[in-house]
């Protein structure tokens, strides 16, 4: 077993079959991990990813005022986190129904199930302090004061 130097061709050797040297027999190790990420580094940009899928159309919810292509978030800052008290994989129907029964609840989101790694339904149990532009398709509803 040979214990890679960072940015050297060249390997400490660790075992039995050593032949106290820094100089492992040909093929045995490849570049040190350094000279293998500087390689990665120097392949050019990634290629773009998919496009993020459009965001849910806006639909008229009784008692909330939809926010296309955003989300609602309980902070305000570059990083906003949105303290979603719920995450499921309702219908837009059934989320407006979770929320507006939902005496904390203050916004939902819901992106139509575009992405099944991302649940569709979000309830934010917070004060909404910001809407924030999202690439996962969400809608924002934003409950409104009664």
């Amino acid at each position: 077993v040979f214990a890679a130097s960072l940015y050297h061709p060249y390997y400490l050797c660790l075992g039995t079959s050593c032949n106290c040297a820094f100089d492992p027999p040909a093929g045995a190790a490849p570049d040190g991990i350094g000279a293998t990420v500087d390689s990665f580094r120097s392949a050019g940009p990634p290629s773009p990813g998919p496009a993020p899928p459009p965001a849910e159309p806006c639909t008229n919810v009784t008692g909330f005022t939809c926010h296309q292509g955003q989300y609602c978030s309980d902070v305000v800052g570059p990083m906003p986190t949105g303290g979603f008290g719920y995450k499921g994989f309702e219908s837009l129907a059934d989320c407006s129904k979770l929320c507006a029964t939902n005496t904390s609840c203050t916004c939902f989101i819901h992106n139509g199930g575009h992405d099944p790694t991302y649940p569709p339904c979000k309830l934010l149990i917070e004060p909404v302090k910001e809407l924030v532009g999202t690439a996962r398709g969400y809608s924002a509803y934003v409950k409104s004061p009664k």
